[in-house]
């Protein structure tokens, strides 16, 4: 084991059920707000998120 690191990993359906949930409300800031800061950096992440539409 890393010494400072956790020994639990984080189950992803945690993740993936905070983006449905978000997606299902439409709510493009909470779905930019959990891209990486690396993708939020790319010049047209932003326009995207914004221009998501659910049904």
């Amino acid at each position: 084991m890393i010494a400072g690191a956790s020994a639990r990993v984080p189950d992803p359906r945690e993740a993936a059920r905070a983006y449905a949930d978000a997606g299902s409300r439409g709510d493009a800031e909470a779905l930019y707000a959990m891209m990486t800061a690396a993708s939020q950096r790319l010049p047209a992440a932003r326009r995207r998120s914004s221009m998501i539409t659910f049904q």
